[in-house]
């Protein structure tokens, strides 16, 4: 399952987004709730972020500059 947020969605706004995964009632949440969360970019050499991710299992959820 992947889930993302635009950083400038206004709809949808990816704060709210972060904190209601950790309610959903799935086997893996408390494993996910200890998943660290890293940057990620588009290319390894660039130095620009281009978001972030927080992973566990089959479970994704991204963050998108």
């Amino acid at each position: 399952v992947l889930i993302y947020s635009g950083q400038l969605d206004v709809i949808v706004a990816a704060p709210l987004t972060e904190r209601f995964l950790p309610t959903v009632n799935w086997s893996g949440v408390d494993e996910y709730k200890k998943a660290e969360r890293f940057h990620w970019k588009v290319q390894p050499s660039d130095t620009e972020v281009a978001g972030y991710v927080r992973q566990r299992f089959q479970y994704c959820y991204q963050f998108i500059n």
